[in-house]
């Protein structure tokens, strides 16, 4: 017999050592549903470091599996599976690269941050 019920919690978030002085930095979460999308945001975050090219993915539309600039987030199964479906695939991304808000500012990726990244 398989399981009746499950339960879970995932738990992301920018960490703050005080004794090293680290800053917290804000992070983006993607749940992607398929492998068309992970192609794009790696292709985008790619071109975008590589030649300053932007590149938008239609995954960003879906506001309920997309979270920009967030220090924590936490997952639950209510969040991911559904009492109609026996299982499901998701592709976790937590990006911390320049991209998806270079597509909103073309100052946040400039030709000099370009250039850095190159060396």
């Amino acid at each position: 017999m398989g399981a009746e019920w499950v339960q879970f919690d995932i738990k992301f978030y920018s960490w703050h050592d005080y004794n090293l002085i680290r800053q917290l930095h804000k992070f983006d979460l993607f749940l992607l549903e398929n492998d068309r999308d992970y192609d794009c945001y790696k292709r985008a975050v790619r071109e975008l470091i590589a030649n300053n090219t932007r590149v938008h993915c239609d995954f960003l539309k879906n506001k309920n599996r997309v979270e920009r600039g967030i220090l924590n987030h936490t997952l639950s199964d209510l969040d991911l599976l559904n009492w109609n479906q026996i299982q499901k695939t998701f592709i976790i991304v937590i990006d911390n690269s320049p991209w998806p808000e270079a597509l909103d500012n073309s100052e946040i990726y400039s030709q000099e941050g370009v250039d850095k990244a190159r060396e």
